[in-house]
């Protein structure tokens, strides 16, 4: 329905951040409209809305790097893990909205693994492809492990006064589940 009210506007939209608008609103069709005109306020009345301009006034974080930043994890490579921590860091990710991103991105990885055939819908071909390699190289056991360890740290989370120390002490732990 977005698309086609964008239409009607003499506006356009790509799918991936249709997508997004519609996860945000969560089923409020109030609240749909509100943050597409949100979004194409800040972005200055574009032609076309792009992914990234949505992701951005949302506050989210790329898709990929987090699925990168999964597989950095069950690599078991903590360096590398740090490394791009500090780059969401230097973005003002929220460390929060990141636990909750591999969160999502652990879960749809483990379904993928799981059960037969299941195609993730709101993700691009790049991130589902991703996803696919990512789950053939990992095991169950990790994936679950992973999951639980990130519900702690959310607990975690709300219960320091650093973020970031927790996140890097979170993905150090998951990264020597490889071990």
């Amino acid at each position: 329905h977005l698309k086609n009210i964008l239409a009607k506007e003499g506006f356009e939209i790509e799918n991936e951040g249709c997508n997004f608008i519609a996860e945000a609103a969560d089923g409020s069709v109030r609240d749909l409209l509100s943050i597409t005109d949100r979004i194409l306020s800040h972005s200055n009345y574009p032609k076309t809305l792009t992914t990234n301009a949505v992701a951005e006034v949302l506050g989210l974080n790329d898709k990929n790097k987090i699925i990168d930043l999964l597989a950095v994890i069950l690599a078991g490579d903590v360096a590398n893990s740090l490394q791009i921590l500090e780059k969401f860091y230097e973005n003002s990710t929220d460390i929060g909205n990141l636990i909750i991103d591999l969160q999502k991105i652990t879960h749809i990885t483990t379904l993928v693994k799981t059960v037969d055939n299941y195609q993730p819908h709101s993700l691009s071909q790049t991130a589902k492809q991703k996803i696919i390699d990512l789950s053939t190289k990992s095991s169950l056991v990790d994936l679950t492990r992973i999951w639980q360890m990130l519900l702690k740290g959310s607990v975690e989370l709300a219960n320091s006064s650093s973020q970031k120390m927790v996140m890097e002490m979170l993905l150090i732990r998951m990264c020597y589940l490889a071990d």
